[in-house]
């Protein structure tokens, strides 16, 4: 009778034990998804809040805050965020997806998430002469200009590889406001009035879908007297 009740004690007493660490365990590891605040309270060195564009539509990505749009973030792609940023209404960062590289945008486009930082954004700013080939003038905008065939609309674009991330094909005649040229002299950053910025509203076009001659001046309707530059 002893040896049972030395051996049912033994058994007590391991299925305690399990208990105990499988309670340690549990205090010192989260399972599951916490709270944003929780998470950054708990994040080391290494680990910054980063940013996910907002899902409510495309985010435009400029080349700096208020500077020149450069391409497009889609809903979802992640951007690796440069802290700090000195500028409370813009932030720079590493913008993934199909963009892949820096790029400033609005602070209301973008919600925090967790990820790195990206310091390698932070002092972004690039020279046009490093993107484009030709700028419509010194100024806020672009220039009216009617397109002269169907154009397909892209949302990004890199030199070497064309347009991509397609958007729509739109008619000839229609206004457009043109920004700058790529350095290859395909495309050509336009703005499409048309279109709310939450579809994609600063765009490329094909340059074959545009005069030869392009007009220089701000002016945002394909009416308007050029202003000077």
């Amino acid at each position: 009778m002893g040896r049972y009740t030395a051996a049912g004690l033994v058994v007590v007493l391991a299925v305690l034990g399990a208990f105990a660490l499988s309670r340690a365990i549990d205090r010192s590891t989260p399972v599951g998804p916490s709270p944003l605040g929780l998470e950054d309270r708990q994040s080391n060195a290494s680990s910054k809040p980063t940013l996910v564009v907002r899902p409510r539509g495309w985010a435009i990505l400029r080349n700096q805050p208020f500077g020149i749009a450069i391409g497009n973030g889609r809903p979802g792609w992640g951007m690796d965020a440069a802290y700090p940023s000195k500028n409370p209404h813009y932030i720079a960062g590493y913008v993934h997806g199909g963009f892949k590289g820096c790029a400033w945008t609005a602070v209301s486009n973008v919600v925090r998430t967790r990820g790195p930082e990206r310091k390698i954004c932070s002092g972004f700013n690039p020279p046009i002469k490093s993107f484009a080939s030709k700028l419509n003038c010194w100024c806020a905008g672009g220039t009216a200009v009617l397109l002269t065939a169907p154009a397909r609309e892209y949302a990004n674009f890199r030199n070497g590889v064309g347009g991509y991330d397609y958007l729509r094909t739109v008619p000839a005649r229609r206004c457009v406001e043109w920004r700058w040229v790529s350095i290859d002299k395909t495309m050509v950053m336009v703005k499409d009035r048309a279109v709310p910025n939450e579809l994609g509203s600063w765009i490329f076009v094909p340059r074959s879908s545009l005069p030869l001659e392009l007009p220089r001046g701000y002016a945002r309707s394909c009416n308007a007297k050029r202003l000077p530059t």
